[in-house]
């Protein structure tokens, strides 16, 4: 690859890879813009793609797909929070400013979703605003065979390989900073976005762990992620994640 990204937290952009340069990609679709100041009108971002999940059955791969919905107001509260769209969805409560949609195994169709998600939330002061995203995904990605995929501790980096996916036009490599494996919440993943505007096939990252804020004593969650990105919508594939132990030096955040 011929560099390294060092993480580093970002503020919420969504930043494109250009040629020889990678970077964090904070929030990967989000609908509304930045909230800078506590004096602007009440809002909130909007998260939202289509998660699809592959399942080997008797050597067939099925495909099912569910609506990923997360906000989150930066700089203020929200109180309440609720979407209604073409199939039923209920949002919890994530923190004091943040609200997603639990995806149960339930709640995945072999349908792609399409069609509009009104989003409703409301602050502590009775304050309300909406955003209406829609969604419409025209394929189905096909399978996602990761090659390698490790941790190296002498160098603090993760590398990952994979093989092209059918119907991706972009790569990620997705990174938790809050997760363990019985408390985990979406919306506070991030990504690396791979994609190299003279290349067709990105299969293979690498990134560096150094300069993360890490949390002591919890697992941070790692996945390759194919994507298929359009006008009206993101698809997104999961690989099966890997989980790395952190412990942090009282004198350094470096994993040790």
């Amino acid at each position: 690859l011929g560099k390294i990204l060092i993480l580093k937290q970002l503020g919420m952009k969504r930043l494109m890879y250009l040629k020889n340069l990678w970077v964090v990609v904070v929030l990967p679709f989000f609908v509304s813009g930045c909230l800078k100041s506590k004096d602007d009108p009440f809002d909130y971002n909007v998260d939202i793609y289509v998660l699809q999940k592959n399942n080997e059955v008797d050597g067939v791969t099925e495909a099912k797909f569910a609506t990923y919905i997360g906000i989150y107001n930066p700089i203020g509260d929200l109180a309440s929070a609720e979407v209604n769209g073409p199939t039923s969805m209920s949002m919890v409560k994530t923190g004091i400013n943040a609200y997603e949609t639990k995806l149960a195994d339930n709640e995945f169709s072999t349908t792609l979703p399409q069609g509009v998600y009104r989003i409703t939330a409301a602050n502590s002061q009775g304050q309300v605003a909406s955003h209406n995203p829609s969604i419409r995904i025209d394929k189905p990605l096909g399978k996602l065979v990761v090659e390698s995929f490790e941790y190296n501790a002498a160098t603090n980096t993760v590398k990952a390989k994979w093989l092209p996916v059918e119907n991706a036009n972009a790569y990620y490599m997705m990174y938790s900073l809050q997760s363990s494996q019985s408390n985990y919440y979406r919306v506070n993943n991030r990504y690396i976005y791979w994609h190299d505007k003279d290349e067709q096939g990105v299969t293979r990252g690498e990134i560096c762990l150094d300069g993360m804020e890490l949390i002591a004593g919890t697992p941070l969650k790692i996945a390759v992620v194919a994507g298929r990105e359009g006008e009206q919508g993101t698809l997104m594939l999961e690989s099966e994640p890997l989980y790395i132990k952190i412990k942090v030096n009282e004198e350094s955040s470096v994993p040790q």
